[in-house]
């Protein structure tokens, strides 16, 4: 990158030399080298150093104007990773939003169909819980060989019921499973939308 000193930034640089030489506080080395090379003369050591002072000057103002160059490019550089960031980040939440969309029907008939089938085990076991009072007051007054069936009646039916039982269980967690990822589904939706003032 190429910079270059503009107008009014050299009648300013000509400006301090002037107040430099004017007020004497000039620069006791750049004037020793001037008068050097001037052989002597005062006047032309004036000139000598004028030039080196203003090359000098030149010189900082150049090295600053190249530093604020530098810190502006890094800067926009980073802006520019930083909005790449963003639009990632807007593509991503976009394709979730899109994922959980599609899947969250999905994941409210599963729960539905759940919550029917735990109901439906619910009612199974109540049946069979009835059927075994019936057996036993029905079992309560009959002959020794009733109560031989009722024992073996009793053995079939507490075998079904333990296991409609597991079966009830196996649904309850089923039942929760769905209703979890049904309501991480919603959370997760929520938090996008707010976060991105959907």
């Amino acid at each position: 990158m190429i910079l270059q000193i503009t107008k009014d930034e050299k009648k300013l640089i000509y400006s301090v030399i002037y107040d430099e030489i004017a007020s004497e506080k000039i620069d006791s080395a750049i004037w020793t080298q001037s008068f050097s090379e001037s052989g002597g003369d005062i006047n032309k050591a004036r000139s000598i150093y004028i030039k080196h002072r203003y090359k000098e000057i030149e010189d900082e103002v150049v090295a600053r104007k190249k530093e604020a160059a530098k810190r502006h490019e890094e800067n926009e550089e980073t802006k520019r990773k930083e909005s790449e960031k963003l639009k990632n980040k807007a593509k991503e939440a976009a394709a979730r939003i899109e994922y959980i969309e599609r899947n969250l029907p999905f994941a409210k008939f599963e729960a539905e169909n759940a919550e029917s089938r735990f109901k439906e085990g619910e009612q199974i076991l109540e049946n069979l819980l009835n059927r075994e009072r019936e057996l036993v007051e029905s079992a309560a007054n009959s002959h020794v060989f009733i109560k031989k069936i009722k024992h073996i009646l009793l053995g079939r039916i507490r075998g079904k019921i333990n296991k409609e039982k597991h079966n009830v269980k196996i649904l309850m967690k089923e039942k929760e499973k769905v209703n979890a990822v049904f309501n991480n589904y919603k959370k997760e939706l929520r938090d996008i939308e707010q976060q991105f003032g959907r």
